[in-house]
């Protein structure tokens, strides 16, 4: 998806994306060219106010409640840098280890 986007930039199209997602915005930073016309705006509030930063570069957006987020995320987890998927599957599988090993076995195979 972000190839097409980008390609219908480079070809004169005006894209305006809106998202919340890390990996769309970075996607993005990894895949652009350094002719493309790519800019990110980031809306806050500002002593309750609604301000608005525009930058060229995803890593130049301050405050970034997008990284932010994601970071307390992954430390609330403890994730690794697989990311917060990845957390939620390692819990999972605890639960099912701990769920199975509190169940008698059988004697038989299961068809």
């Amino acid at each position: 998806m972000i190839e097409i986007l980008l390609e219908l930039q480079r070809r004169g199209v005006q894209i305006f994306l809106a998202t919340h997602d890390y990996a769309i915005l970075k996607e993005l930073e990894l895949q652009r060219r350094q002719e493309d016309k790519l800019v990110f705006h980031s809306l806050y509030r500002d002593d309750g106010e609604i301000d608005c930063q525009t930058v060229g570069t995803y890593l130049d957006i301050h405050p970034n409640t997008i990284a932010e987020a994601r970071r307390r995320r992954r430390a609330d987890h403890r994730l690794g840098p697989e990311g917060h998927a990845l957390g939620r599957w390692r819990q999972a599988l605890t639960a099912i280890r701990a769920a199975c090993s509190s169940r008698p076995r059988r004697s038989r195979p299961i068809l």
